[in-house]
């Protein structure tokens, strides 16, 4: 009686352990998906690359749209083109409101691909855990407006564009880097106003990567 006893004992605190298992694999699922749909799951640490150092600069400039004055981020964006040798062009739809344009000539003609993003980004609303353009570094994750939306974004076309201009090797097509003013308030400004009175910028393109769904960074 005194082994059957044991053995009960025994079957139940391992069912008892199993289950604490099952509902700890549970949670974290639960939280992992709830932080995937919030854009906040990031799978494992990440170390401090140039790139993130270049969207922490980035992030500080107040692009906060309205009012937009885009001109700054313009500027940064030229500037980081300009140490990979490219001449970039700052169009001002308004006065403030910039968009920048950079073009690598490709050997044909047509099916150019756009690496297209925008440089407003929406007013911090709610609470913060850091200052909204501080971009602030905390254990594997960049705090500030436009992280996601979309600055983490421009900046890894920004690099793309940048290691095919440091190549040397001249693409098969065309390569643009289009950073616009105004996407947070219907694109007057910005891509409307490009479409409308510099339509040269769109020439040859057929294909574009833009943001969209979920981006994790």
């Amino acid at each position: 009686m005194a082994s059957r006893a044991r053995e009960w004992v025994i079957a139940s605190i391992v069912i008892a352990l199993a289950a604490a298992a099952a509902a700890l694999v549970f949670v974290y699922s639960q939280r992992a998906r709830r932080d995937r749909d919030a854009m906040l799951y990031i799978p494992k640490s990440s170390p401090i690359t140039p790139s993130t150092l270049l969207l922490e600069r980035y992030i500080r400039i107040n692009t906060v749209n309205p009012p937009g004055n885009e001109i700054e981020g313009a500027r940064f964006l030229a500037a980081q083109l300009a140490e990979a040798g490219v001449k970039a062009e700052i169009i001002e739809s308004a006065p403030g409101r910039a968009n920048l344009y950079a073009r690598i000539k490709g050997k044909h003609p047509g099916g150019a691909l756009m690496l297209l993003n925008h440089i407003d980004v929406v007013p911090p609303v709610g609470k913060w855990d850091r200052p909204p353009f501080s971009g602030s570094v905390m254990i594997n994750m960049v705090y500030g407006r436009g992280s996601a939306d979309m600055k983490g974004v421009a900046i890894c076309e920004l690099q793309a564009f940048r290691d095919v201009a440091k190549s040397g090797r001249v693409p098969e097509h065309d390569l643009v880097f289009l950073a616009v003013a105004d996407e947070e308030r219907a694109s007057v400004l910005g891509t409307q106003w490009l479409l409308d009175h510099r339509p040269d910028v769109f020439e040859g393109v057929r294909y574009a990567i833009n943001e969209g769904g979920i981006t994790e960074m």
